[in-house]
């Protein structure tokens, strides 16, 4: 009998330490993946989020949305290169395969206004997003909407857009065009329709006509076709969106 339990003991240890061994987190593995890229192979859209003005210093509000396809998961750290003053950087761990977004926050102080390239890295791939400083000297900016009242003109929109589908971060977003006439800061925000609403901000460097985006956010009410209305201090414009 004493026999029979001494085998049956040491049965129970080597199945517990199985499973305890293979339910075992690596937590030093590092991550793999890549930069996730776009039915055309180009890097989907960085989303660039706050104000960027010149001598300001970036704060919790500055920061970047950057989406990657993970093949091994595990801890991440990406960081931008240096550019203008400022570096972008997240690190953490990714827990899960396929799609994930990860948020970049970014330090430092623009030193000239303009559009200057970051570069983001993971994984081998090379993504590129564009970012745009202000003079900290300008203020709001003046502009019209581009075929005010009707129609938004240049209007294009990218993604799918299905009822009841979660609207995917950065995928989802629509073109259009303005009219500047006075450089500075701007911030779009539409409200919500059927489940929807549209925006962005940051600031115009350039006179003339130009395009903006609108990034989308949400999870669409139902399928049909609905319409949003676009305001600037001056003008408003509109546009659809059909849902399925």
């Amino acid at each position: 009998m004493q026999k029979i339990f001494f085998i049956a003991t040491i049965l129970f240890s080597v199945l517990l330490f199985s499973c305890t061994k293979n339910n075992d987190v690596d937590e030093k593995a590092v991550s793999s993946g890549n930069l996730t890229t776009d039915s055309l192979g180009g890097c989907k859209q960085i989303i660039i989020h706050g104000t960027y003005q010149v001598d300001t210093a970036l704060t919790e509000n500055n920061y970047l949305d950057v989406s990657v396809n993970v093949k091994t998961t595990g801890t991440y750290a990406i960081q931008t290169n240096t550019v203008n003053g400022m570096t972008f950087k997240g690190e953490g761990r990714l827990g899960y395969g396929g799609g994930n977004t990860v948020r970049l926050y970014g330090t430092g102080k623009p030193i000239q206004n303009g559009l200057f390239p970051l570069r983001v890295s993971y994984g081998g791939s090379i993504c590129y997003a564009n970012i745009s400083i202000g003079n900290g000297n300008t203020g709001t900016a003046v502009y019209s909407l581009g075929g005010a009242p009707n129609s938004c003109s240049g209007f294009v929109s990218n993604g799918t857009w299905k009822s009841g589908q979660i609207i995917q971060t950065g995928v989802n977003y629509v073109v259009m065009n303005v009219n500047v006439t006075a450089l500075g800061t701007y911030s779009i925000n539409l409200p919500a329709v059927n489940g929807i609403t549209f925006t962005n901000s940051g600031v115009f460097n350039a006179y003339g006509v130009q395009s903006v985006t609108l990034w989308a956010s949400g999870t669409p009410i139902a399928s049909g076709t609905f319409n949003y209305v676009v305001n600037s201090p001056s003008t408003n414009c509109t546009f659809t969106i059909s849902y399925l």
